[in-house]
């Protein structure tokens, strides 16, 4: 969990796709440890506003 506070995430930095990346990787070892119950995807939650 260190490492997860120490990552650049949130609505104060631009979700680049490596971003985005990064934190489907988070999101599917959570997954696969069993700590969420179903696959999230990360892309479709984030919101383009350009």
């Amino acid at each position: 969990m260190r490492a997860l506070k120490r990552q650049p995430w949130g609505a104060h930095h631009p979700l680049t796709p490596a971003v985005v990346q990064s934190q489907q990787a988070v999101a599917d070892f959570f997954h696969m440890g069993g700590h969420i119950s179903r696959q999230v995807a990360v892309r479709d939650a984030v919101v383009a506003l350009e």
